[in-house]
């Protein structure tokens, strides 16, 4: 005699793997019926507090990238309190208008911090050359008599070079000595001999110094007009910090 015998609903979660061998288990049981309905938990459209978490890590990264630019002092919680959604999302809304305008500042300090490292780069290379008073664009490019070279040679090579040279009709000319090293100029015809002359630079442990573009003057006069350059960053940097702290002050603190 047949008797009816109460269902279960239930759920299983496998891995995708494992799914054959699963419904091959379900299906020797012989009372197993597929439900095609879709899982209840679909209804609770989504998990408890996600909205809440985004909008609150939302405010957080923006508040961190603020206090690059803004310096925030810490300040101790006097009394913990519920922080319902509709205040974050306000919150996180104020300090994304915060963020745009601040991410104007942060560019404009970008591009100061950009020049001025050029400048440094530039000052740098000059400090090769700053005592060869010259036009540093006549030696950048070879004529079509002359041949130029700029360049670091071994104090203990000097002399033998200077010989070898000048067997090559080519003249050598100190500008910078250092403890171990000294700075030339080498100058001579251009033509036939240049060969022979690039083998006696190799064997002397000759290395050149090439002449950055922008460095096309005076090196005394290109000194001058880079300090020049920082002396304008540094005042631009300034002027745009006590812009930054003027219009930072009304909400610094809230």
């Amino acid at each position: 005699m047949l008797r009816p015998t109460p269902m279960k609903h239930v759920r299983l979660l496998v891995l995708t793997e494992d799914l054959p061998q699963a419904s091959l288990a379900l299906a020797q049981t012989g009372s197993f019926h597929p439900d095609p309905r879709a899982p209840e938990e679909t209804r609770l459209g989504g998990l408890p507090g996600r909205a809440y978490r985004d909008t609150f890590n939302q405010a957080q990264t923006r508040l961190e990238k603020i206090a690059k630019q803004i310096p925030i002092a810490e300040s101790l919680i006097d009394e913990v309190r519920v922080v319902e959604l509709a205040e974050l999302e306000a919150l996180n809304a104020w300090l994304g208008e915060i963020w745009e305008r601040t991410s104007r500042y942060e560019e404009d300090f970008r591009q100061l911090d950009d020049r001025d490292r050029l400048v440094r780069e530039q000052e740098a290379s000059l400090a090769n050359f700053r005592h060869l008073n010259i036009d540093l664009g006549m030696l950048r490019s070879k004529t079509r008599f002359l041949d130029f070279y700029v360049g670091i040679v071994p104090r203990e090579n000097l002399r033998q070079l200077e010989g070898a040279v000048g067997l090559a009709d080519h003249i050598l000319h100190v500008y910078m000595q250092g403890e171990d090293q000294v700075h030339v100029v080498i100058v001579g015809p251009a033509g036939a001999r240049e060969a022979q002359l690039s083998a006696v630079l190799n064997s002397a442990g000759f290395q050149p110094l090439p002449i950055p573009e922008g460095l096309d003057h005076e090196p005394e006069q290109m000194s001058r007009d880079l300090e020049a350059q920082r002396s304008e960053i540094r005042h631009r940097r300034d002027a745009l910090r006590r812009e930054l702290d003027e219009w930072s002050a009304p909400f610094r603190a809230r």
